[in-house]
């Protein structure tokens, strides 16, 4: 029989992929589509992984990642914000649970920020906070996967936003 752990390291695999692959892309809904889906494969790691709260948390997210897809209203941020605090403080059951209400909070930021390079510059702090859950969690796959998608985004936002900018000349004063 495989172990409940093998299955959440099976899952978040199939979720690093999908993350190796989002923030490549530089047309919005590709990017939130791909983590939309990686999202739903995260969310059944962290059931397998004994994170009820996490789990809820994350699946939640789904939900906001597609919803952002037809809005970026701030109303709605605001909305889906409180959501998540909700369930936060309904389910809370480990301080580690703030991690991921944190991270929920931070990718809310990101996705409903009309700049495409603020979103990526919320999801490093999103995924910086995710990274040191699954650290102390001790799940390698899910280290490995945050760790991925920020290599991943920087990689992107370097791409887009910082080799393509042109480079500014002095000014010749004759």
């Amino acid at each position: 029989m495989v172990s409940a752990f093998v299955i959440s390291q099976i899952l978040v695999g199939g979720a690093l992929v999908l993350n190796l692959l989002s923030f490549q892309f530089k047309r919005r809904v590709v990017v939130i589509t791909l983590l939309a889906l990686s999202t739903a494969l995260v969310a059944g790691q962290l059931y397998f992984l004994g994170q009820a709260t996490a789990a809820l948390l994350v699946l939640y997210a789904v939900v906001y990642f597609l919803v952002s897809l037809k809005t970026i209203d701030r109303r709605v941020m605001a909305l889906f914000m409180l959501g998540a605090v909700a369930i936060f403080v309904t389910r809370y059951s480990s301080w580690l649970d703030w991690f991921m209400v944190v991270s929920s909070l931070l990718t809310l930021l990101s996705l409903y920020n009309p700049s495409q390079k603020r979103m990526r510059e919320f999801q490093f702090a999103g995924t910086s906070v995710r990274i040191a859950y699954y650290s102390i969690l001790f799940s390698p796959v899910g280290i490995l996967l945050e760790v991925a998608l920020l290599i991943s985004n920087i990689t992107s936002y370097w791409r887009f936003y910082v080799k393509s900018q042109p480079t500014h000349r002095p000014r010749q004063v004759p």
